[in-house]
């Protein structure tokens, strides 16, 4: 059958058209900031006003604006705003409410989309964070013992209010950052994350207790001030670490027969105390930070409290020894020990740390402000025995659990600030900071 020409001629134009219309599309929208200015400043909480040149050889469909923190993590939401045109001049509104967000250097990302490719523009802002609250503070029963476990806060105004978390509570820390307050249990409750705030959500770890004995499963819970990680050391005898919003980031192994019941990171190694389980001996251990690896082992005379980085190769050790308080300076490389204070006859209760040389210690029936670089002591309250101590940086006040009283000192002077009583002994305090 012969075809007509005209026809070829037709078929020839419809699939050229075909082809040129399924041709890819590989070029990305072209995008720049024309507002904020690179570096402009903002302070929480603010509108940043935000204005983004597009374009493309197709059309733009979208356009979205987030703020990432330094790490390159979304902090606010994002704001869209759908663009349908080949360029466009956009005007958008970033809203910046959160108190968590610290100052520091953010970066505002600008990204369009046609469809099949995206395009990037960026600016650096300068966000200056808002001051620092007391938002409350959160009071536990006493710590490791059996019976009810309850927890009080006393808000913003002075209000308390009490409710019950279960039938034990072994340890409690709290972190402003993530807004977040967590309690252990001893052999029954897990290691349980509570919301205290905006954004946060609950998360826990069971407890997986051996149902020999009645030693805690969950020991030495702490946030650790330096990289805001959680710690805890467990009775199978490994020392377990999570972000504190619920990710595992270490499970290290402790020499057999031992447990860690107290940990510090220092510099790029994670301290631990280390004790026999059937004799009762001390060793402080060092472990690498990111695997967890057993590294050295020192010679421990003291029952530990509490341990706080100094520098990034030594290490502040709290603790008591037949009855006296200590204090020891301790070289956690090459294992030195320097006792910096003791105080005979006087156990240490309780330990608060402002900085990295400043501290409060319940000591005997006293409490006293002590500053490493001088060694000055200076007594604060007298004849009282503190169960708990806790330092806000926001407010700038020491409090201190006597009884079922939480009292506020001034802590240059110890006066009295105010006081709170609360339904039940105080075992810990922790304040909790807007961010």
């Amino acid at each position: 059958m012969r075809v007509h020409p005209l026809v070829c001629g037709l078929v020839l134009l419809v699939t050229l058209a075909a082809c040129r219309k399924e041709k890819a599309d590989d070029q990305a929208p072209s995008v720049s900031f024309l507002l904020p200015g690179d570096g402009a400043e903002v302070t929480i909480p603010d509108t940043l006003d935000i204005q983004v040149q597009v374009s493309d050889d197709r059309e733009v469909r979208n356009l979205t604006v987030q703020l990432l923190s330094p790490t390159g993590v979304p902090v606010v939401n994002v704001a869209s705003t759908s663009v349908n045109a080949a360029s466009a001049t956009i005007n958008a509104a970033l809203v910046l409410l959160s108190e968590q967000l610290a100052s520091g250097a953010y970066t505002l990302q600008a990204r369009a989309t046609d469809g099949s490719n995206d395009g990037f523009a960026f600016r650096t802002i300068q966000v200056q964070a808002a001051p620092w609250r007391l938002r409350a503070v959160y009071i536990t029963s006493p710590l490791g013992l059996p019976g009810t476990a309850t927890l009080s806060r006393i808000d913003s105004v002075g209000q308390v209010d009490t409710w019950t978390l279960g039938s034990e509570i072994g340890g409690a820390a709290m972190d402003p950052a993530t807004q977040r307050l967590f309690t252990s249990g001893i052999t029954q409750a897990p290691l349980q994350a509570y919301p205290v705030g905006p954004g946060a959500t609950a998360w826990s770890s069971p407890n997986l207790h051996s149902g020999s004995g009645t030693a805690p499963y969950f020991l030495g819970l702490r946030v650790d001030p330096v990289d805001g990680r959680l710690y805890t050391g467990t009775e199978d005898g490994r020392i377990r670490g999570w972000t504190t919003s619920g990710t595992s980031t270490l499970v290290a192994q402790v020499p057999a027969g031992r447990r860690s019941e107290a940990t510090a990171v220092v510099g790029e190694k994670l301290v631990s105390e280390h004790v026999e389980v059937a004799g009762g001996g001390r060793t402080l251990a060092t472990h690498s930070y990111s695997a967890g690896t057993l590294l050295q082992q020192f010679t421990l005379d003291i029952d530990v409290l509490v341990m706080h980085q100094r520098n990034n190769t030594q290490a502040l050790v709290f603790g008591n020894r037949n009855g006296d308080g200590v204090v020891q300076d301790r070289q956690v490389e090459l294992g030195g020990n320097f006792e910096v204070r003791t105080f005979p006859g006087a156990p240490l209760h309780a330990v608060a740390q402002v900085n990295a040389t400043t501290y409060y210690l319940a000591h005997g029936d006293r409490v006293s402000r002590w500053i490493y670089s001088t060694d000055d002591l200076s007594t604060l309250i007298t004849d009282v025995e503190a169960d708990a101590l806790a330092y806000d940086p926001a407010s700038g006040v020491l409090f201190v659990g006597i009884g079922n009283t939480v009292e506020a000192r001034d802590p240059l002077t110890g006066a009295l600030v105010y006081s709170r009583s609360v339904p039940h002994p105080v075992g810990s305090i922790l304040p909790l900071r807007n961010r």
